[in-house]
């Protein structure tokens, strides 16, 4: 399951205040190292999603896919350049092993889960704290309160800002150049430069009001 919005949808909902080609790029990202792993896979955009919460139109979208007869779905974002058809496949390997997977970013929330259908809550699932800096730790926390056996991924950056695109200039040398040519042209809109290529250090976590929770908008399943 792809669970994205069109760009369209996101610069509206990000408020990025430029044109679709970024967002519309890591749609096709995301695909290409969807299709790349040979799994079946899904789509749910706006059009497809039900529910009146981001945690709820999540939560459905997964039941839908279980509904389907899978036992295993991975859901991951649209909007980590960095994402990898390893990080997928890393992921269907552990959920083999009955675990459930967690992917996060450096926002505070996370680009992957992996879960089995055994593990699935949906009011569990629905009452975290989606689109805050605190979702990944409560996920986590959820997690091990209902003793689950869970696996962790890399942490990765994501996109759902311009504050966002700049951070990643920190990580210039690991983007490709057709990557660093869209954020540059964005933040340039926005009267910001790329000004360092030195892979940063810290990771911070901040509220962000914009972020979809992280997950979302790839869900793969077997």
């Amino acid at each position: 399951m792809l669970f994205a919005n069109s760009a369209e949808e996101d610069i509206r909902a990000k408020k990025l205040h430029a044109d679709s080609g970024l967002l519309e790029s890591l749609n096709q990202h995301v695909i290409k190292v969807i299709e790349a792993t040979d799994l079946p896979h899904f789509h749910f955009s706006e059009k497809e999603q039900v529910g009146n919460s981001f945690g709820k139109r999540f939560v459905n979208a997964i039941q839908a896919i279980f509904d389907k007869g899978y036992l295993n779905v991975i859901a991951i974002g649209n909007d980590s350049p960095h994402l990898g058809k390893h990080h997928i496949q890393e992921a269907s390997r552990l959920l083999l092993q009955k675990k459930v997977v967690l992917g996060p970013s450096l926002d505070g929330g996370f680009y992957l889960l992996g879960i089995t259908r055994e593990h699935f809550d949906a009011n569990g699932l629905e009452s975290l704290s989606w689109q805050t800096s605190n979702l990944y730790r409560d996920t986590l926390a959820y997690f091990d309160s209902v003793a689950c056996q869970l696996a962790t991924l890399e942490t990765l950056s994501d996109v759902d800002s311009i504050i966002d695109i700049k951070h990643l200039s920190n990580f210039a040398k690991t983007l490709s150049k057709n990557w660093l040519s869209l954020f540059s042209k964005m933040l340039k809109t926005k009267h910001r430069f790329i000004s360092t290529i030195e892979i940063s250090p810290e990771i911070l976590s901040r509220q962000n009001p914009f972020n979809k929770g992280s997950p979302v908008r790839f869900t793969q399943l077997y």
